[in-house]
């Protein structure tokens, strides 16, 4: 794909409106909301029968073992979900076949015309790491482009080789793999950036999947006399992320987005809202005047507090309008749904 510097220039940029406002940028995973996980099983062929070897049925037992139930389930999963292959896992489950009174695979599993036991089993096994794989892929398209189709495909394998899964629920399977990017280095030279990545699609995951949370009720605030406002503490929405980054990361998701091909960024901080409306995911570029004024508030600051982080040294010079803009950032995200719940208390 043919990229324009300039464009990508353009687009590495925080987005904020001619008023100074911020402005928040759509998209992310509200397209997959009603997607099935990793549904398609991938194609897969046995090795095929060399030429002279009997039929897999040949030795067809008559009588094979029918339980315990917990039993033959112990050993099916056991094979099945070995990271390496099945003939690992079979020998893996080798105990649990010794406790099934089974001599042979083929009295646990039967054989048939085309294929001896093992191989059936090898076709639940790699269609199992197959479909946990994909859930990975599913959830990371701006990592996936990052990385390339090869790459790509190799950390997802990776991944559910170190995490196998733990639970029914396949929408958080791959919570972890923000985490274990980083430690990706020594075949990932870019691992920082993609962990990162990773993050910031991970929190859309999040968000999309996050219980609604009740909207919040201004009619106290508006009601309550100015001096009060000091004391004022605000509770963020289910559907609410707030990430900091060392790597422009929203940007990058954005060029991607928009079709483009870019370079791994060069460091530089960032911060991200990601927010749900609806059924649709926002995501807001922050300055770090402003970041620093809602971190405090999510951390249970009241907003005088927060405020007052606007004087420290470190912001001097970074932001011009900080003074005059601050309650319209604070507007803008109480409309945009970032809190669920207020107190007004002492300030």
């Amino acid at each position: 794909m043919t990229r324009d510097p300039d464009a990508a220039a353009e687009t590495f940029q925080v987005r904020v409106r001619a008023d100074g406002g911020p402005a928040p940028t759509e998209g992310g995973a509200e397209e997959r909301l009603d997607a099935e996980r990793a549904s398609a099983t991938p194609l897969w062929h046995p090795e095929p029968r060399q030429e002279g070897a009997p039929p897999p049925d040949a030795g067809r037992v008559e009588h094979g073992v029918e339980g315990p139930l917990r039993e033959l389930q112990a050993w099916f999963s056991a094979v099945m979900t070995h990271p390496e292959s099945a003939a690992a896992g079979i020998e893996a489950a080798r105990p649990i076949q010794a406790a099934l009174g089974a001599p042979t695979v083929e009295h646990v599993v039967k054989p048939n015309s085309r294929m001896d036991a093992a191989a059936r089993m090898a076709v639940y096994q790699h269609g199992y790491h197959s479909r946990l794989v994909d859930c990975v892929k599913d959830d990371f398209d701006a990592v996936g482009h990052a990385l390339g189709k090869a790459r790509f495909h190799e950390a997802c394998l990776r991944y559910v080789h170190a995490y196998p899964s733990d639970g029914p629920n396949l929408n958080i399977y791959a919570r972890h793999f923000p985490a274990f990017l980083a430690t990706q280095g020594e075949w990932l030279p870019e691992a920082a950036f993609l962990s990162e990545l990773a993050r910031l699609e991970w929190a859309m995951i999040e968000v999309v999947h996050a219980a609604e949370g009740p909207r919040l009720d201004t009619s106290a605030l508006q009601a309550a006399p100015p001096e009060a406002w000091a004391g004022l503490r605000l509770f963020p929405s289910p559907t609410f992320r707030f990430e900091t980054f060392s790597y422009p990361v929203n940007a990058y998701f954005q060029a991607v987005m928009d079709g483009q091909d870019p370079p791994v960024p060069e460091p530089r901080w960032a911060a991200t809202a990601i927010y749900r409306r609806g059924w649709r995911i926002w995501r807001m570029g922050f300055t770090p005047a402003m970041a620093a004024v809602l971190q405090a508030l999510l951390t249970g600051a009241p907003l005088g507090e927060a405020l007052a982080r606007l004087e420290d040294e470190a912001l001097e010079g970074e932001d011009d309008t900080a003074d005059t803009d601050v309650m319209k950032w604070f507007s803008e995200w109480v409309e945009s749904g970032f809190f669920a719940r207020l107190e007004l208390g002492a300030s």
